[in-house]
């Protein structure tokens, strides 16, 4: 941690360029991602009311990302059987 209670992020990558560079088939898709996966209603809303420069219609793509789906899907739970129950208050802390 630094002074300013930060912490640096020190990243070790060959090739810098091509690290940042997206490549997709359709205009729409590369706002899709410039906008951190908005949904496609709320960037045509951005088109149609011109928030945007640049910005070219957007239609609904056929098929869905594949990030947006693995960030949505549902996690296994905690077996049951293997947690310790506290007795008193306080005993068992979660942080």
């Amino acid at each position: 941690m630094m002074r300013s209670r930060i912490f640096p992020l020190i990243m070790n990558y060959n090739d810098p360029v091509s690290s940042f560079i997206v490549a997709c088939s359709n205009d729409y898709w590369l706002w899709y991602f410039r906008f951190g996966h908005l949904h496609f209603s709320s960037l045509r809303l951005l088109q149609q009311k011109q928030m945007v420069r640049g910005l070219p219609p957007i239609k609904e793509p056929v098929s869905t990302c594949e990030c947006c789906i693995l960030g949505k899907k549902h996690h296994e739970g905690f077996p049951k059987g293997f947690a310790w129950k506290a007795k008193k208050p306080l005993e068992l802390l979660h942080t």
